[in-house]
């Protein structure tokens, strides 16, 4: 389940204040709370998930693919923009 790992990735930035820039009011603590709760959320309850909402279920794996993709997609675009400009 993805739900630990996601959320370390996600709090790690904003609770270490490593990004001076980023706003911390309390609009963000509700909708970063809010994005935790959906991740931790989905994670418990993955399997009924699937077996009451398997669009639902398709769809966040879709989302998830996807997001691995572009991730891909922008380091590999980023490679070749430095091997040009370089």
């Amino acid at each position: 389940m993805p739900g630990l790992w996601l959320t370390s990735v996600l709090s790690w930035p904003y609770l270490s204040d490593r990004l001076t820039s980023f706003p911390r009011s309390t609009g963000h603590d509700v909708v970063f709370g809010s994005i935790v709760a959906l991740i931790w959320g989905t994670a418990f309850f993955w399997d009924g998930l699937g077996r009451t909402l398997p669009l639902i279920q398709a769809l966040i794996r879709l989302g998830i693919a996807l997001t691995v993709w572009a991730a891909i997609a922008a380091l590999y675009g980023t490679i070749i923009y430095q091997l040009v400009i370089n």
